[in-house]
């Protein structure tokens, strides 16, 4: 039942990031910043860290596909993206799912990692022409503040969740 309801609440975060995505993007607010909702990938990385590489390899894949068929251009660049981030999340859990603090460091790393791996191949395919300094300071640092307040807003919930499953699933 706990599993059922995590992968419900990505779900909708997943419906919730099309939604929210209006409200930030570039122009609503006469500034060139650009503020991407990237809530799915932050519970990725919570599964990921709570629950070990595998679980996180094959959530970033499956939502990451999910991803690419609704918001996405191109089919496989965010289901890729997603589950290496998940399964790279998840080769750190035993050691970082001891101390918020750790785990706080550990999605900032991750959604920096994922924005720079979705951007490379972007630019790889030619799909966008945006140069570095301006990804940078335009959309990876306030994409970064956004999903980080949101990671600090959810931690709690999501880390009591993930534990319940946990033990649930050792059971």
């Amino acid at each position: 039942m706990t599993r059922f309801l995590f992968i419900l609440i990505i779900f909708i975060l997943l419906i919730f990031e099309g939604t929210v995505a209006q409200v930030f993007t570039a122009g609503w607010w006469d500034l060139h910043l650009t503020m991407v909702p990237r809530f799915v990938v932050v519970m990725l990385i919570f599964a990921a860290l709570f629950l070990g590489r595998v679980q996180g390899l094959f959530l970033g894949l499956v939502f990451g596909l999910f991803y690419d068929i609704i918001y996405g251009s191109v089919v496989g660049i965010y289901g890729f993206s997603m589950a290496l981030i998940g399964y790279f999340a998840g080769l750190v859990f035993r050691i970082f799912q001891q101390n918020i603090f750790l785990i706080w460091f550990t999605v900032l790393v991750a959604l920096v990692a994922f924005e720079f791996m979705v951007y490379g191949l972007m630019t790889l395919i030619k799909f966008t022409t945006m140069d570095v300094h301006m990804f940078v300071f335009d959309k990876l640092i306030p994409t970064l503040v956004l999903n980080m307040i949101f990671a600090l807003l959810v931690s709690y919930p999501a880390r009591s969740i993930l534990l319940q499953l946990k033990n649930e699933e050792e059971k």
